[in-house]
């Protein structure tokens, strides 16, 4: 998919699973990961949060 939005569509999400996928993606963005559940903050330890940003950077985010 090229942005979340077409992710959204194409995985049947509703728009509150994509306002919260969305917005868990901002604060991964944002480094504020002491709101995120902890087995998230572990996965962005792992290599969430570059996967993160190359979304950002290829424009996925945008909708």
């Amino acid at each position: 998919a090229k942005t979340i939005r077409n992710f959204a569509d194409k995985t049947g999400m509703s728009t509150d699973d994509l306002n919260h996928f969305q917005n868990v993606m901002v604060t991964i963005h944002e480094g504020r990961l002491e709101e995120i559940p902890l087995f998230a903050q572990e996965a962005v330890t792992q290599g969430l949060a570059s996967l993160v940003e190359k979304l950002y950077e290829s424009g996925f985010m945008d909708i």
